[in-house]
């Protein structure tokens, strides 16, 4: 029983770094869009 839960709380930490590295590389991702988008609206609201 000790060994089963020690590992399940392992795989939940895991998951859970991966799952907040995911969240990250997105936010980065989603921002990075963003950042293109409001370039390119600039650029055109210019005209």
């Amino acid at each position: 029983m000790d060994t089963s839960s020690s590992m399940k709380l392992a795989r939940m930490q895991g998951e859970c770094r991966g799952s907040r590295m995911k969240i990250e590389h997105r936010a980065r991702t989603e921002h990075t869009l963003n950042k293109a988008s409001a370039t390119l609206f600039c650029r055109y609201s210019k005209r």
